[in-house]
């Protein structure tokens, strides 16, 4: 293969193609996975989830002021959800209608 150029380029080019890596040679590349930090716990004060240590964004700050007491948080809601769906699944198998297995499964005040 003949390189076109001048002097300089050809020796750049040279250069440049001699540190290639050839991983037919040494293998694929290791890498190493970020690591991510850990779930914050929560502390509640007066009926509102504050993050336990600093606030240290705007949405950590919305997340706190938006809160209501009293008011189940998304997740919450999400738990429920499961719960009750997984209860109505049990009450099923063991013969109840489904209106019925509602009933008994996810009465209002669960929610």
């Amino acid at each position: 293969m003949r390189i076109k150029g001048t002097k300089h380029t050809r020796s750049m080019l040279v250069q440049g193609l001699a540190s290639l890596r050839d991983c037919r040679k040494t293998g694929p590349i290791t890498t190493v996975l970020p690591s991510l930090p850990g779930a914050r716990e929560e502390v509640e004060v007066d009926g509102v989830f504050v993050p336990d240590g600093k606030l240290q964004s705007t949405a950590d700050m919305n997340y706190v002021l938006n809160q209501e007491p009293g008011k189940l948080r998304i997740k919450d809601i999400k738990h429920a959800i499961r719960r009750c769906s997984s209860m109505i699944l049990s009450l099923r198998g063991s013969g109840l209608s489904n209106g019925a297995a509602q009933m008994l499964a996810c009465p209002s005040s669960a929610m």
